[in-house]
């Protein structure tokens, strides 16, 4: 699926992942957006933001970021930098060097962009974040609920590591979209 917005590039990039009105457009092709598309422009714009703030701090990405100094985790490129064991840069060639493989690139703005995946994920988390239960609920699991039973009013309680996972904060949908970023080997940069 191309999303073929407005390209949202490192230049660009400091405040959330869609634009307001991209972030309205997205949501007109997918489902079960009309809480998303209910908003405000101000509180979409808000909305945005955070579901920005919780992809970037969801996990660690594969790659590095396309500019050192951008503010968000996308866009990235396959490598970083030439670096020595303990991860100090070498000096040498610029970290924009033709060799760098950057993975997702708007050949007619010829800038590097936000991948559509990442955009998408946006959306989904931002229509989770409109369901407070479910926050609410991904609390309690955070907080070791396992279990729970309705005619005897039990709780079963396990520790994360002992249910075998963890924990992003994003939607089940969002984290989804964003597993084919996430680092599975290489350094974390």
């Amino acid at each position: 699926m191309s999303v073929n917005l407005t390209p949202i590039t490192p230049a660009t990039g400091d405040g959330a992942y869609l634009s307001v009105s991209d972030a309205r457009a997205l949501a007109a092709t997918l489902p079960l957006m009309t809480k998303v598309v209910a908003q405000t422009d101000d509180d979409l714009g808000t909305l945005l933001l955070l579901a920005s703030i919780d992809i970037d701090a969801a996990m660690r990405y594969q790659g590095r970021k396309f500019d050192l100094t951008q503010v968000r985790e996308f866009p990235r490129v396959a490598y970083g930098p030439p670096v020595t064991p303990l991860g100090v840069l070498i000096p040498g060639p610029s970290p924009y060097a033709i060799d760098t493989i950057v993975w997702d690139w708007n050949s007619d703005a010829s800038a590097a962009i936000v991948p559509d995946a990442v955009k998408i994920a946006c959306l989904f988390q931002v229509a989770w974040i409109l369901q407070p239960q479910y926050a609410k609920r991904l609390e309690s699991i955070r907080s070791g609920l396992a279990a729970q039973g309705i005619a005897t009013a039990s709780e079963t309680l396990q520790s994360l590591a002992a249910a075998g996972g963890t924990m992003t904060g994003l939607s089940d949908r969002a984290s989804r979209m964003l597993d084919q970023y996430r680092l599975k080997t290489g350094a974390m940069l």
